[in-house]
């Protein structure tokens, strides 16, 4: 059960660095084309990317393509000293997303008090709200409120959305209609829900220092694609803006976490501004060159998974196969005088397959044949039950009369788990492993020394009777 814990919980862990990774260079590339995709006035696609890279840092892509592909029993196996690090690791990884879980809960607790406290508005603002819902064409349920504990006005809630108004303050009805009109268009792209997933990224991420400067972008471009569609609404930048600014001049800032609100500070309004500014005019050779940044921007994303998935494998394989420590397995006396190891199988190594040639039952020849250095031979898989004994006798010689020292080769069976038992050979070694679990046994030898050796050899699966025969 032990073994089975730590290798669910390196799995994690190595997911969450491959979405680290991916999500990283994405956000990356981001940086890179941003400035081009808004000059050409491209700011749904700009906005779309961004949702894209917070998709990579939630979705695990390159652990789905290792397990898919590579799992082959041993991909997570590890060594103590792994199972230490990542035992370590993992408690302060779960401390600060306990940190990040205990904020969220706090600042959700707090707009959840705020919407408790609202009180309903006028019939004059609702039916203004139910004419902007239908000219927006947005169909689902919207509450809307007045509050006394907000300066301007906020959406919240992903599931059930809620308007809230400043009470104190008083807003003119052109005031009212373009707030109404900014937070309606929020609802209608979704971005309360892109908020939420940017918080939970935010919680699983806590310790990379990129986080918080892409949570800026993702508030900041959310809030320009909502311009962008709501001037395009009412046909006037200026007047838009004229009535966002005048509203922001005797109110003060607010903390958007769990909201979107007219304006979060006047720094971020005034990016704003000038954002709008700046983007040009759309047209059909700008929407290739955009469409062309953006499936480069999918295909390096994809070339990263690949790379990441391989290079993470070969690197982690490398990780276990210098840390793992091998023990000699105690058991009953034994007539043979190889003693038995045990370790997780190293599969980063080179691997043949070599056939049995047909002898008697239950008794298989192994042919003459070369095995050369750094690599590892496998036969066909021998079911056995509890209780039986594989037994293997192998004879080695070498060209040029080297001498075959101790260590030279290993020979063994390897379990369906990954779990390889094997004695160190010399010469003509003769040894019988004893079977403790029902299932199929690879039987292998591995040369690692720095020559050939040839070698042949006799497997077979005995019971405890033939045994004591």
């Amino acid at each position: 059960m032990n073994w089975m814990i730590r290798e669910i919980l390196i799995a994690f862990l190595s997911g969450i660095f491959l979405s680290t990774v991916l999500g990283s260079v994405l956000f990356g590339c981001w940086r890179i084309f941003s400035p081009v995709l808004e000059r050409h006035g491209f700011v749904r696609m700009n906005y779309g990317l961004l949702k894209l890279v917070l998709v990579s840092f939630l979705v695990p892509f390159s652990l789905i393509f290792l397990v898919l592909f590579y799992m082959d029993g041993v991909l997570f196996s590890s060594s103590p000293i792994m199972a230490k690090v990542s035992y370590t690791v993992s408690i302060l990884w779960l401390f600060g997303v306990i940190m990040g879980c205990v904020r969220y809960v706090r600042l959700r607790c707090g707009i959840r008090k705020i919407i408790c406290d609202a009180s309903t508005v006028n019939n004059k603002l609702q039916k203004q709200m139910e004419e902007e819902k239908e000219r927006l064409k947005i169909l689902r349920k919207i509450r809307i409120k007045k509050s006394e504990r907000i300066q301007i006005p906020i959406v919240c809630g992903v599931i059930r959305p809620i308007i809230l108004f400043p009470a104190n303050v008083e807003l003119s009805n052109q005031e009212q209609k373009v707030a109404l009109l900014h937070e309606l268009i929020h609802i209608k792209h979704g971005d309360l829900f892109w908020k939420q997933l940017c918080n939970i990224a935010a919680v699983v991420h806590w310790f990379h220092p990129v986080m918080k400067g892409y949570i800026n972008y993702v508030d900041q471009w959310s809030e320009t694609y909502c311009d962008f569609s709501a001037y395009q609404t009412i046909q006037s930048k200026k007047i838009y803006f004229q009535v966002i600014f005048q509203i922001a001049t005797k109110n003060t800032e607010v903390d958007t976490c769990l909201c979107n609100a007219l304006y979060e500070n006047r720094n971020h309004l005034e990016q704003r501004i000038l954002r709008s500014k700046a983007i040009g005019k759309m047209n059909r050779v700008k929407g290739i060159l955009c469409a062309g940044i953006s499936l480069g921007i999918l295909a390096i994303g994809t070339i990263t998974v690949g790379a990441a998935t391989m290079g993470y494998r070969e690197l982690y394989l490398e990780i276990v196969d210098v840390t793992c420590e091998e023990h000699e397995v105690k058991g009953e006396d034994n007539p043979d005088t190889a003693k038995e190891y045990e370790r997780k199988a190293d599969k980063s190594i080179e691997t043949e397959k070599i056939k049995y040639e047909k002898a008697l039952d239950r008794t298989y020849a192994i042919p003459e044949h070369n095995i050369h250095s750094k690599i590892q031979y496998e036969f066909k898989k021998i079911k056995a039950r509890k209780g039986e004994f594989i037994w293997i006798i192998f004879c080695y010689n070498t060209k040029k009369e080297k001498k075959i020292e101790e260590g030279d080769v290993l020979a063994g069976i390897i379990d369906e788990k990954g779990n390889q038992r094997y004695i160190k050979s010399v010469s003509r070694p003769s040894y019988h492993f004893e079977i403790k679990e029902k299932g199929e046994y690879t039987v292998f030898v591995r040369n690692v020394s720095g020559y050939t050796i040839e070698m042949a050899g006799t497997v077979a699966l005995l019971n405890k009777e033939d045994l004591e025969k």
